[in-house]
């Protein structure tokens, strides 16, 4: 009897719950969110060059890309997730020479704003992989980046509706890999 009063108890506020958040316009504390973007990273300098292992980018090399993130946002100004990556890495005009790179990482980002245009800020840690080609093997190293940006969520006329975390963004940044630095200028898409 008192295990069937305790469910019965437990599906009426489970209920209750449920026909609360229907008529509150607010939005949910985490909600499941998707982002892709595209860029440029241009070359900036190498560091630790007298290394003796792994590999460095020479030459000027620089990288376009593409990241795929799936993730929660939090209190409508976090987002916390995992992505994945891709960039082909060549020397200024030099595309025969081009090497393939995969990425993995945690992806963080901070929109303190919840204004039609806000500022973003975030950063990103994870490894990278060199893709083997006829000179060389597979190549692991480290993979950070801190960046900042400009956030436009477009549909900001629903702001006080669920689900109006829409926006496309534009970012800029500082990344360390293989032993180099890199500036990624981004463009990016959220739903």
């Amino acid at each position: 009897m008192k295990k069937s009063l305790i469910v019965l108890v437990a599906l009426v506020m489970g209920a209750f719950q449920y026909a609360q958040a229907q008529y509150v316009q607010g939005r949910p504390a985490t909600e499941y969110m998707f982002k892709v973007e595209a860029g440029y990273m241009p070359f900036v300098t190498n560091i630790f060059e007298k290394a003796e292992s792994g590999y460095i980018l020479a030459n000027q090399e620089h990288a376009a890309g593409l990241n795929i993130m799936n993730g929660w946002n939090i209190s409508q100004d976090f987002f916390l997730g995992f992505g994945v990556g891709y960039a082909c890495l060549s020397p200024l005009y030099h595309f025969r020479k081009m090497r393939h790179n995969a990425f993995a990482f945690v992806d963080f980002d901070f929109r303190p704003l919840q204004d039609e245009f806000a500022p973003m800020i975030g950063a990103r840690i994870g490894g990278s992989a060199m893709i083997p080609t006829g000179e060389h093997e597979f190549t692991f190293g480290p993979y950070a980046e801190v960046f900042g940006g400009l956030n436009w969520y477009y549909r900001h006329r629903y702001s006080n509706m669920e689900r109006n975390y829409h926006s496309w963004y534009v970012e800029l940044g500082v990344a360390y890999m293989y032993r180099t630095i890199l500036l990624p200028i981004r463009i990016g898409w959220r739903l």
